[in-house]
């Protein structure tokens, strides 16, 4: 009987046993659960603090780079303006040289005017003195139908009568189409003709006649419509 009651109390306490078991195993798949939560939130965070960092470093590499391409752009501005500032010594320096040698020209050239001037004089005659030169008169060029400079007069050239080809010739050259936009030529009056036959005449200008009407066919034309029909018949009376 001991046996039997030792047998029916060792049921239940295998239930709690089971049922202890089943609870701390459901703890564990809990606690498992949580921490495989709180290992992927770790995960994404770490993943997002790693794309910053790598969009950190590309603005840092962009920024680099931009700097280096500045440095590049500095240096290369510095090589044009050493370069140019070489031209411009050279160009300054071309210049004096130029002006150092007009002045030289400028001064041979009144060097030789004097020697000429004192040769021209040792050539003349005894008691004649050389004429000197007359300075150059400040006039300004002189335009078309401007009044004559002043001073006298120059000689005319004797006028020789216009033979035919000349005249041909100065009309020619004086037709509207060669004429300077200055003073155009008329509108009515039309260019010289160059040719020696006459025009051809002018036709007349003539109304258009509308087209005659289509005839249909199979009937008559306006010809035989028009003509007077004979009612006389063959071999009658």
């Amino acid at each position: 009987a001991d046996r039997h009651k030792s047998r029916w109390i060792a049921v239940p306490q295998r239930r709690v046993r089971s049922a202890r078991r089943a609870a701390a195993s459901a703890a564990e798949a809990s606690y498992a659960s949580r921490d495989a939560e709180a290992a992927e939130a770790k995960a994404k965070a770490a993943e997002e603090i790693a794309k910053q960092a790598l969009a950190h470093a590309e603005k840092l590499e962009r920024a680099t780079l931009a700097s280096d391409a500045e440095d590049a752009e500095k240096e290369t501005l510095a090589e044009r303006c050493g370069a140019l500032e070489e031209d411009l010594a050279e160009a300054r320096r071309l210049v004096a040289e130029a002006e150092r040698r007009a002045a030289e020209d400028a001064a041979k050239l009144v060097s030789l005017e004097e020697e000429t001037t004192r040769r021209a004089a040792s050539s003349l005659p005894p008691g004649k003195p050389a004429s000197p030169r007359p300075p150059p008169r400040d006039v300004p060029p002189r335009r078309r139908g401007a009044s004559p400079p002043p001073g006298p007069p120059r000689a005319r050239r004797s006028v020789r009568p216009e033979s035919p080809s000349r005249r041909l010739r100065r009309r020619t050259r004086a037709s509207p189409s060669r004429a300077s936009p200055r003073a155009p030529a008329p509108a009515w009056r039309s260019p010289p003709r160059l040719s020696p036959w006459p025009p051809p005449p002018r036709r007349r200008a003539t109304r258009m006649k509308p087209p005659p009407p289509r005839r249909r066919r199979g009937a008559p034309s306006a010809r035989a419509a028009a003509a007077p029909r004979s009612t006389a018949t063959c071999g009658g009376p």
